[in-house]
């Protein structure tokens, strides 16, 4: 039997429908009992939100329907606020912004969207989506968000339109950051050199040393017990700056459509993470790409479109869909 596979930067296709058939029959022993029926708030509440996307699709004809209801993984339709689900683990490492993003990407295969420009019919619960360590953008976004609130972090779900590089984690352009990092402490340290070099340049006149010398074996001996006491140990490695407007050139013309009108102008769904500045030390609004751990500035960043927004207890859809990722000032400020 002949099968097609598409693969992304971590070898996978999407295989999100299969593991769901999987966990159905797991749903009458592993589960609690709220993944498996709605409660009463919660069936009142999706009636509510059924009126609200009637109500937005009537006024907004070019618009798709808003990312709000989708099934768990025993198949039951839930509000995807409820998927959010804040959590402090326990790992201390795991508390910092770049710690968890780099983690995440890391520890969890990403898969992408099938189909690439609908938004997935299932969204998986956090605790499942490490069980399985695989996960779609929206998988993860919700995995990272749930990580980033039990934290302490102001982190938001954003539902959207990504760059097929984004989308499909395709990192051919990234320079590796630790072969960069190699690079930038040799240059470093052959700066220090050549100054060193110059100040041992005789002059006219040189007087005598005097002063009391130190050991410097004693010196070196102290400085590798201080580093041996050190925890050094480090989860996340800094990127190197992109150039995002270079590689978005490109992209752009293949992505978007100009003769389409509202949702229709882009092709490619992703979703991906909004920190609010104003907590844990977050001086600006900034995105945070759930597959590869990349932070990007609001007004800098590779993302297209924002349709939604939402965390564990609130839902945004965006009214200025026309204007550009950077210019849209009701979601990102209060």
């Amino acid at each position: 039997m002949k099968s097609t596979f598409l693969y992304t930067a971590d070898g996978r296709l999407n295989t999100k429908s299969q593991r769901q058939k999987e966990y159905s029959y797991e749903r009458h022993t592993k589960y609690p009992t709220s993944y498996k029926v709605n409660t009463t708030k919660e069936e009142l509440c999706l009636e509510y939100i059924h009126s609200f996307i009637e109500q937005f699709l009537e006024t907004h004809t070019d618009r798709r329907v808003p990312y709000m209801i989708a099934e768990n993984e025993v198949g039951v339709k839930k509000f995807v606020c409820t998927t959010v689900r804040p959590t402090l683990i326990p790992i201390p490492e795991l508390y910092d912004l770049y710690e968890c993003a780099s983690f995440i990407a890391g520890y969890i295969v990403y898969e992408p969207l099938e189909p690439p420009s609908e938004p997935p019919k299932y969204l998986i619960s956090p605790g499942q989506t490490l069980d399985s360590y695989c996960g779609d953008s929206f998988d993860l976004a919700t995995l990272l968000t749930s990580f980033l609130l039990g934290s302490g972090y102001d982190a938001y779900v954003v539902c959207g339109y990504a760059p097929k590089y984004i989308t499909l984690k395709d990192q051919t352009n990234t320079p590796c950051p630790i072969i960069s990092g190699t690079l930038e402490a040799k240059s470093g340290k052959q700066s220090n050199e050549d100054n060193t070099t110059k100040e041992a340049m005789p002059n006219s006149y040189t007087p005598l040393d005097n002063t009391v010398k130190i050991s410097k074996y004693l010196a070196e001996e102290a400085e590798k017990k201080y580093q041996a006491g050190l925890d050094t140990f480090k989860l996340w490695i800094s990127d190197p700056e992109l150039d995002e407007r270079k590689m978005m050139e490109d992209v752009k013309k293949l992505e978007i459509n100009e003769s389409g009108k509202g949702s229709n102008r882009y092709k490619l769904m992703h979703s991906w993470v909004l920190l609010k500045a104003g907590k844990k030390e977050i001086k600006e609004n900034i995105f945070v790409e759930p597959s590869t751990g990349r932070i990007y500035s609001v007004n800098n960043s590779p993302y297209l479109a924002i349709e939604s927004v939402w965390n564990h207890s609130n839902y945004w859809v965006n009214l200025q869909f026309e204007n550009k990722v950077a210019h849209v000032r009701k979601i990102t400020s209060d």
